[in-house]
Order: structure tokens, then C-alpha cells, then sequence
């Protein structure tokens, strides 16, 4: 999944982000799929902000690149762009996992380092990890619906937006009475298991919540590639 020098420096940023949180915020592994509690101070959520954006640009453009000749060629080969749209899917899962993968080792590496803190993989820091994995693949997979109908950058910017307005705009509305449904709205807080527990949400809920969204991103996928012209 590593296949410029681009994913290289993305790849490379990680270990600088997680280090940074491990130190200045003795944030271990267990805090940082934790995420972000309400009302945190504004440098945690820029850390975090920064982890996400990284993924951002390690697949950014992709599915603009993997349009292109081989895009061509899956058409004319197959004769169905669901074909295209189901690689494209594929490739954008394995470099997402390949990016929490990596983050994870080096938040296990920094924790025992700098916190002489073993990570122990018990059931809660199981549950926050697996939301704090799909909830990025579904963002991902919405990032790759914004290049089909824009450019990359667009979806970029876009992502970017979403992100940091989804932490702040919790944070000014978590205490109102509908505020515990706006976090349906606004993803990346399911990826962070302080905010779930704050509202008494279960994980399986989140999980499930997720996994319709992934499909209804799939399924308007499929329907916008059927449109595009690849040719």
C-alpha cells in the first residue's frame, strides 16, 4: 500500500503525532482510541485533528489515479464498472487499515517508552478500537465519494472541514438536551469511545449505525460510477 513518496511521508507522520500525544499529553494507547473528551483542551483536538488528516492525505487522490489507464482497463475487461468500484473499495480499505496499523505499533511502541505503560488488549479497549477503525473507513469512503463528483482537493477540504466542525461543534452542544443525537450526525465522534460512553451508547449500536452507513456510501458509489465517464 505504500506506492509513492507521498504515502512515504504519511506514513512517516504518524510516529511524529503519536509521539507528540504520548509525551506532551501522556496519552497512552488506551486514551487515544479514547479519543477526545468534551470540553478538551484545543492542542488534544489538533493533535488528533492532525492523526486524521494524515490518513486524509495518505489516500488522497486515489480514486482520481485509479481512474485513469487502469481505470480503462477494468471496464473494458470486465465490461461492468462495479468491477472498478469494488477494486477502488479495496484499495482504500487496505490503506486504511495499513494507516491504523501502523499508528497502533507506534502508539504501543511510545506508551512503553515514554509511559513504561504495557498495553494490556482488554474487551473495552477491543470495542474503542474496532469504532475508531470502521468510523475512519467510513470517512474514508466518503472522501473517495467526494472525488468522484469533485476533484480530490475539493474532497480534501471538505473532509478536513467536517472533521474539526464535528469536534467543535460537540463540544459547544453536549450538554443540551438533543445534543446526544448530533453525534449521529457527526461521525468522528463515534470513533472516540469517551464520547460514546458520555452518552450511554453502546458500541454494538455505533457498529451497526457504521455499517449502514458504509453500505448506503457503497450503494451511491455504485450508482454515481454507473454515470461517470471513465472513457
Amino acid at each position: 500500500m505504500i506506492k509513492s513518496k507521498r504515502d512515504v511521508l504519511c506514513l512517516a507522520f504518524v510516529p511524529v503525532v503519536v509521539g507528540i500525544l504520548t509525551v506532551s499529553g501522556d496519552v497512552g494507547t488506551g486514551e487515544l482510541y479514547g479519543g477526545v473528551v468534551f470540553g478538551a483542551n484545543i492542542r488534544y483536538q489538533m493533535f488528533y485533528f492532525m492523526l486524521f488528516f494524515g490518513r486524509v492525505l495518505y489516500t488522497f487522490g486515489d480514486f482520481e489515479v485509479f481512474f485513469g489507464a487502469y481505470g480503462i482497463y477494468q471496464v473494458i475487461r470486465h465490461g461492468k464498472r462495479e468491477f472498478l468500484f469494488r477494486d477502488s473499495v479495496r484499495r482504500i480499505v487496505g490503506k486504511v487499515l495499513c494507516y491504523q496499523v501502523i499508528a497502533l505499533f507506534c502508539s504501543l511502541v511510545c506508551s512503553r517508552l515514554f509511559l513504561e505503560n504495557g498495553m494490556h488488549f482488554k474487551r473495552d479497549f477491543i470495542l474503542e478500537l474496532a469504532a475508531f477503525w470502521l468510523t475512519d473507513l467510513v470517512l474514508a469512503l466518503g472522501q473517495m465519494l467526494v472525488e468522484m463528483v469533485a476533484e480530490s482537493r475539493m474532497a480534501m477540504i471538505v473532509s478536513a472541514i467536517y472533521f474539526l466542525l464535528s469536534l467543535i461543534f460537540m463540544d459547544m452542544v453536549y450538554f443540551l438536551p438533543w445534543g446526544k443525537m448530533v453525534l449521529w450526525i457527526f461521525l468522528p465522534n463515534l470513533a472516540m469511545g469517551f464520547r460514546v460512553k458520555e452518552y450511554g451508547y453502546s458500541f454494538p449500536a455505533v457498529y451497526l449505525f457504521l455499517l449502514v452507513v458504509l453500505a448506503v456510501f457503497c450503494l451511491a458509489g455504485i450508482r454515481q460510477i454507473r454515470k461517470k465517464d471513465v472513457l
